[in-house]
Formats: C-alpha cells, sequence, structure tokens
C-alpha cells in the first residue's frame, strides 16, 4: 500500500502558530515598517490639525466676544445720553457691531451681535435695517430659545414701528405660542396694542382679558385692568 504523501503546508501553519504573538508583532513591524512609519505620521499630523483648528475658534471666541461687549457698551452709553450726543454713541456702537457680525457673524457672539445690531439700528429709527438683521438670526436656525425669543418681540416691534401690521401680529402670535417663553405675557400685550394701533378694539379687548386670565397676579394686571374698562366704553 503506498504511504500517503505528507503535507507540507499543514506543518508550516502549525509552525507559524508556534511563534510567540511579540515576535510575529516584531516581524510583522519589520517587514511593514513603512507602512507604520506613515500612519503614525498621518495620525500626528490629524491630531496637531485638530488641536491648531480648537487653539483657532477660542482665539476667535476670545476676540468677538471682546468686540460684542465694547459695543453693547457703548450701546448702553448712548441710551443714558440725548441728542446728538446720543445719535453719536449709537454710531459708534453700530459700527462695533457691524464689524463683529461682519467678521465673526456664525460664532455665538456674533449671533448675539446680529440682535443688538437690530437694537443699535432701532434705536436710530432705521427699522428696515433692523428688520434684516432680526431676520437674519432668526433665518440661522438658531437653538437658543432666548435669542429667538428676543429677536421675535425685537422684530415684531420693528414692524409695529413701520405699520406693518400683520407681521407684527405674526411676530407676536409666534411668540405667545413658544413653550416656556419668558416673554409669553409680553407678548400678548403686544398683540393687544397693535391691535389698538390697527383700530381692532375687540380683539385688542381680547387680548388684554386673556392676559388677565393667565398673568393674575402681574404686577400689571391694575393697569390693564383700567385699559380694559376704558376699551369697554369706546366698544358699547
Amino acid at each position: 500500500m503506498p504511504k500517503k504523501l505528507k503535507r507540507p503546508a499543514k506543518r508550516i501553519e502549525q509552525a507559524e502558530e508556534s511563534i510567540p504573538f511579540f515576535e510575529r508583532a516584531r516581524k510583522g513591524f519589520t517587514e511593514n515598517w513603512r507602512l507604520f512609519t506613515i500612519g503614525f505620521l498621518l495620525l500626528g499630523l490629524i491630531v496637531v490639525g485638530v488641536v491648531l483648528w480648537r487653539g483657532s475658534l477660542e482665539r476667535k471666541e476670545r476676540q468677538a466676544s471682546f468686540l460684542l461687549s465694547q459695543g453693547v457698551n457703548r450701546l448702553k452709553e448712548a441710551d443714558g445720553l440725548n441728542g446728538e450726543e446720543a445719535i453719536t454713541a449709537y454710531n459708534e456702537a453700530l459700527d462695533m457691531l457691524s464689524n463683529l457680525v461682519e467678521e465673526y457673524g456664525s460664532m455665538e457672539s456674533g449671533e448675539v451681535g446680529l440682535l443688538y445690531l437690530g437694537k443699535c439700528l432701532s434705536r436710530l429709527s432705521r427699522y428696515r435695517d433692523a428688520i434684516q438683521q432680526y431676520e437674519a438670526l432668526l433665518s440661522m436656525g438658531t437653538s437658543n430659545p432666548l435669542y429667538r425669543s428676543l429677536a421675535l418681540e425685537s422684530l415684531g416691534f420693528a414692524y409695529q414701528n413701520e405699520r406693518d401690521y400683520e407681521k407684527a401680529l405674526a411676530c407676536f402670535r409666534e411668540l405667545a405660542q413658544m413653550e416656556g417663553s419668558f416673554l409669553r405675557g409680553e407678548s400678548i400685550l403686544a398683540l393687544a396694542r397693535t391691535y389698538e394701533e390697527m383700530g381692532e378694539r375687540k380683539q385688542a379687548l381680547e387680548a388684554y382679558r386673556d392676559f388677565l386670565t393667565q398673568y393674575p397676579d402681574s404686577t400689571q394686571s391694575n393697569r390693564i385692568e383700567r385699559r380694559v374698562a376704558l376699551i369697554e366704553e369706546q366698544v358699547q
């Protein structure tokens, strides 16, 4: 009976298995050291790039925050002035905030800058320009409910000053429907005042009564009750 042929490949596999793990790893590294070196270099470059990128963002945010504080402080100073002094101060604040928005508009300080830039323009009675800033902030889809609430309120007042009442009402309604908004009560009053300006006394009366129902303990309740009584006399 002929002998079976031996299988050398199997012996080679068994021999490979008998080699210690670290020895195989050393052998693999030695044979592929160029690939390992390139991989380590690429990894190092990625790490360095991420660190530099984060550092750059932090520096930009600090610069943006500094510009924001300058603009806001100048705006507050202008609010305490009158006449030409106030106009000069508002224009200086406007320049600071415009530079902030232009250079850092995509950062958080830039978003806040849009809000204050709109306020500054409103102080100068440039309501159409203010509307553009508020709408730009809202179109960014900011996830911060505070920014969105303040922008909606300010946008509504800007439209009101432009006598674009329907758009003003739309802003105040949206604000009134925002869950958890700290400006909800103010938005209901803004609705009532806008209806009054439009000569829609019945709608104004309904909004005032809605406020009294929802906020009976408000410090404004007595004043609103007097306003309701006056409008009721006018409606009758």
